[in-house]
């Protein structure tokens, strides 16, 4: 007999997540009569008990990211991920996850956010969101701290605001890490290309002034071009990464800041078959594969997954616990070159946990129709 049984006790037993053993006792909606009955005889077998005595208040927050699909697939597949993975370990111990989505652009977030304020206020503690940029949004973040619920950044920071914390990877450094790898491997007079996203994102725009930097020690030489994706035009980016191809034939490398751009690229290099270091962001399939076939030189990888981890752990201390928690953590980002690449890409544990999830999680992300 097991001495102090838990909800992981219960699910290991009866073969399933310990979300969805939760759901079982508390007669939530999901999990099949069966299944249940089951759930409920290993639960009275184990002398399982739910006393409120041995649970902290209960907390509700909601979870707003763009949805893991088309062009943020890649890097909010591994945030939605992280925040599954840790809401899995503390199912039934007093925080419930509302999964919201958006779209992608600020305009369908700050929407997303004022039907939250209205339906939710009073009902949540906390919000876990992505801020692009702290200018348009400092507004809404304050809204909701003088509601009453607190507010959680991930991957991005709004320190201008009254939010109450945020982890992320330090952009300057990120910038920096990247310049001091491309300028040590290139000499002498050269030009590179970096590649970021919404000139206006106070994270992207720190990555590029560390890499100008840093640059500047490390390689003074080398004449630095800036290209950014436009959200209206996307085709854009590719026709100007063309254009000063074609342009300059002194062009020695470029650094992709995310993602997304990192595979938007790719295809175009393949074609130009010119000799470039170049940088790429996230280990995702296609990135390790241009890393394997020399395509790319190196990957920076700010380890979506373990700021979403992270992140719920904190609000959990924060909210349930009642622990102070820093304003602002940093996790280290990693420089990835051919020989330290991991054996297998993140990707396989992204359709690993994604088996185990519940319907309505899946449904909530757009994996399911």
């Amino acid at each position: 007999m097991i001495e102090k049984p838990t909800l992981h006790d219960i699910a290991k037993i009866t073969g399933v997540t310990p979300a969805t053993v939760h759901k079982a006792l508390s007669n939530t909606k999901g999990v099949s009569e069966k299944k249940k009955k089951e759930i409920l005889d290993v639960a009275k077998a184990l002398n399982y008990t739910t006393s409120k005595l041995l649970i902290p208040n209960k907390k509700t927050i909601v979870a707003l990211f763009p949805a893991p699909k088309n062009e943020d697939k890649i890097f909010y597949q591994f945030i939605w991920s992280g925040i599954a993975k840790r809401e899995e370990e503390i199912a039934g111990d007093a925080l419930r996850i509302i999964k919201i989505t958006f779209d992608g652009t600020i305009t369908d977030q700050r929407q997303k956010m004022e039907q939250i304020l209205n339906l939710y206020t009073g009902h949540i503690d906390g919000l876990a969101t992505v801020i692009w940029d702290e200018e348009q949004m400092e507004p809404m973040i304050n809204k909701f701290i003088n509601a009453g619920i607190r507010i959680y950044t991930i991957a991005s920071d709004a320190p201008h605001s009254k939010r109450t914390s945020s982890i992320m990877v330090d952009p300057s450094r990120t910038g920096r890490l990247a310049a001091e790898f491309m300028g040590s491997v290139l000499s002498g007079f050269c030009r590179v290309i970096i590649i970021g996203t919404k000139r206006d994102a106070s994270n992207h725009a720190s990555i590029v002034r560390g890499f100008f930097e840093q640059m500047s020690i490390t390689n003074p030489k080398i004449q630095i071009i800036e290209i950014y994706e436009s959200k209206e035009y996307p085709e854009r980016l590719l026709q100007s990464l063309d254009e000063f191809l074609s342009k300059f034939d002194d062009i020695k490398g470029i650094y992709a800041n995310n993602a997304r751009t990192t595979a938007k690229i790719l295809e175009t290099l393949d074609k130009k078959k010119q000799s470039i270091v170049v940088i790429g962001s996230e280990l995702f399939n296609k990135s390790m594969e241009a890393m394997k076939s020399h395509s790319m030189k190196a990957i920076i990888d700010q380890n979506a997954f373990k700021m979403a981890y992270d992140s719920i752990t904190n609000i959990y201390d924060n909210l349930v616990l009642d622990k102070p928690i820093d304003e602002i953590s940093y996790i280290p980002c990693s420089l990835y070159l051919e020989n330290n690449l991991p054996n297998e890409s993140p990707e396989k544990n992204i359709k690993e946990l994604s088996s185990k999830l519940d319907k309505e999680f899946l449904y909530d992300l757009g994996f399911l129709k």
